[in-house]
């Protein structure tokens, strides 16, 4: 829950310090493309960014920019948010059931000598007699 709580947060803080334009696709190759921007002074900009592209049209997409005004990745998503959500959970299920396991060995080994002190103390005191 903690997780969600804070990547909900970096998504919010992300919002706020990067932002999206539409950019004009000029070459797209497999992994990247490279793309033109208008900044806020109104020069244009240009960069490349993985894809695939959040398109627009067929010649436009949306990118996301740091705040330097340089291509940046996009935020993380509802998907990434329930993702992190499931594996923390996972995690702290694992770590619960390990340190379980290991509190219950440790419980057994207790039993175990406590028995065989108790043995012990008895075979002691049938030979005591002889």
């Amino acid at each position: 829950m903690l997780v969600s709580v804070l990547l909900v947060g970096a998504l919010h803080a992300y919002q706020a310090t990067y932002r999206q334009v539409v950019a004009q696709v000029v070459d797209e190759h497999a992994i990247v493309a490279d793309v033109t921007w208008w900044d806020a002074a109104g020069v244009q900009q240009s960069g490349s960014v993985r894809t695939p592209l959040d398109r627009v049209s067929d010649t436009q997409t949306r990118i996301w920019l740091d705040p330097r005004g340089r291509p940046a990745p996009g935020p993380i998503g509802p998907v990434q948010i329930v993702f992190g959500f499931m594996l923390s959970a996972f995690s702290m299920s694992m770590g619960t059931r390990v340190a379980l396991s290991w509190l219950r060995e440790l419980r057994h080994r207790w039993i175990a000598r406590k028995a065989v002190s108790e043995l012990d103390r008895r075979w002691h005191h049938v030979v005591g007699k002889r």
